[in-house]
C-alpha cells in the first residue's frame, strides 16, 4: 500500500482509520474469517432478526458464523445481546467498538459500516425480514455474479419515473452498464437498488474502498447535504459508490416483483397479477428471497402464508405496474405480453414458509426468552 494512498484514505475517512485501523491493510488485515452472514439490526428488529437465525439455520441448514452488529448500547439492550451471543455460531457486535462515533447513522445507515466491520473476507449480507428459499452458502457458492465482480446486487422495483441530474453533478459519465441496463441514469426509475440481500467479496480492494464510499455517503452531513433530498436510505449509496470508483459491477437480471396470490378486481381473479410481498430472483431465474415485512401489514402474514401460490417477475423496468392501495402491493405484468411473468410458487418454497411460520408462532406464544431456553 503506497504512503500517499495511505494519507489519502486518513483524510477522506477520519471516522475508519483516525481511531480503529492505521489504514487499508490494517482494515484488510481484520478479515480473519472466510465467509459468514451479517445482520444489522436493533431493538425493533431484534425478534425478526431471531426469527430470521433460526430460519437459516433449522430451516436452510446453513451453519455459517454470523455477526449481528447494532449501533450502541442504546440500540440494543444487553440482555438481547447477550441472547444471541449465546446462540452457537452468532455474535453480537457493537459498531461503536469498530467505528466510535457514527451513533447517530442508525437503523439501515448502519448497514454498510456493519458489512465494512465484519470479520469475514467474504460477507452475505441479509435484512432481518428477508425469508430466504436457498441456504446463504449455497447462494455465495453458485453465483457467476458474485464470482466474477466480487459484489452481488439486486433491483428494486419500479414505481415512478425518475431524474437523474443531481446525480450526474458528480458521476458525469455513468458506466456502460449504468447508461444501458439500468434505469436510474435512463430516469427510467428513480429507484434502482434494494439492499435487503447483498453480497461483498472484502479481499478485493476495489469493494472494500466501494464500502468506505458507501459508508461515507451514509454519514449524518453528506445525507443532510443532498443525498436524503434525492435517494432514500442507504440502497443506492452501493452501487454509486462503485460508480464514482470506476469499479465493474453486475445486477442480477430483472427487477424485484411480488410473491403471494393472484390479484381479484371486481369478483375476478387476475391471471398477470400478484399481490404479496416484494420478491426476488436469483441469476438463474428461480424464486430466491421475500421481504417478509410487507406480508405483515395489517396482520395479514396468516393469510399470505396460507394463499402463497404465485410470483411475478416483471419483463419490463417500465414503473406504473405497482398498484399500492391495497396491503401488501399487487404487481401487473404487460397486458399482451409475450413473455411469461407470472409463475406457480413450488411445494419446497411453501413448505419453507410454513416452517418459518410455526417457528414465529412459537416465539409468540412463549415470549423469545423463553423460546431460546427451551428450544436453542
Amino acid at each position: 500500500m503506497t504512503t500517499k494512498l495511505k494519507t489519502l484514505t486518513r483524510v477522506v475517512y477520519p471516522w475508519a482509520f483516525t481511531n480503529s485501523f492505521t489504514g487499508l491493510t490494517d482494515l484488510m488485515g481484520s478479515f480473519k474469517q472466510p465467509k459468514g452472514i451479517v445482520l444489522s439490526f436493533g431493538e425493533n428488529g431484534f425478534e425478526r432478526g431471531l426469527l430470521a437465525i433460526q430460519h437459516i439455520r433449522k430451516n436452510l441448514n446453513c451453519h455459517l458464523p454470523i455477526e449481528v452488529f447494532y449501533n450502541g448500547i442504546q440500540d440494543l439492550d444487553a440482555a438481547k445481546s447477550q441472547a444471541l451471543n449465546n446462540l452457537k455460531g452468532v455474535s453480537a457486535r457493537n459498531l461503536q467498538d469498530v467505528f466510535p462515533g457514527i451513533a447517530e447513522d442508525r437503523n439501515y445507515h448502519s448497514k454498510p459500516y456493519a458489512v465494512l466491520a465484519a470479520s469475514f473476507k467474504h460477507v452475505i449480507y441479509l435484512d432481518d425480514d428477508v425469508i430466504l428459499f436457498k441456504s446463504p452458502e449455497e447462494i455465495a457458492t453458485a453465483s457467476n455474479i458474485f464470482r466474477d465482480y466480487g459484489t452481488l446486487f439486486f433491483k428494486g422495483r419500479s414505481f415512478e419515473f425518475g431524474n437523474s441530474r443531481w446525480t450526474r453533478w458528480f458521476i458525469k459519465s455513468p458506466s456502460v452498464a449504468a447508461n444501458t441496463t439500468g434505469r436510474y441514469f435512463t430516469n427510467l426509475s428513480k429507484d434502482e437498488m434494494d439492499a435487503s440481500l447483498m453480497l461483498f467479496d472484502k479481499t478485493r480492494l476495489k469493494v472494500v474502498l466501494g464500502l468506505l464510499t458507501s459508508c461515507h455517503l451514509n454519514l449524518r452531513e453528506v445525507r443532510e447535504g443532498g443525498i436524503n433530498t434525492f435517494h432514500v436510505g442507504d440502497k443506492e449509496t452501493y452501487w454509486l459508490s462503485l460508480e464514482l470508483l470506476r469499479v465493474p459491477y453486475k445486477f442480477v437480471p430483472g427487477i424485484a416483483g411480488a410473491a403471494g396470490c393472484l390479484q381479484e378486481k371486481d369478483g375476478k381473479v387476475q391471471p398477470n397479477s400478484v399481490c404479496g410481498p416484494q420478491s426476488h430472483l436469483d441469476e438463474f431465474g428461480e424464486l430466491l428471497h421475500v421481504n417478509s415485512r410487507s406480508a405483515r401489514f395489517n396482520n395479514e402474514l396468516d393469510k399470505w402464508e396460507k394463499t402463497l401460490s404465485h410470483y411475478i417477475a416483471p419483463a419490463s423496468g417500465d414503473p406504473g405496474r405497482v398498484d399500492s392501495t391495497v396491503q401488501p402491493w399487487c404487481i401487473s405484468g404487460q397486458p399482451g405480453g409475450s413473455v411469461t411473468e407470472v409463475f406457480s410458487v413450488g411445494k419446497r418454497e411453501k413448505d419453507l414458509v410454513l416452517k418459518l411460520r410455526e417457528v414465529e408462532m412459537e416465539m409468540q406464544h412463549e415470549t423469545w426468552m423463553h423460546f431460546l431456553q427451551e428450544h436453542v
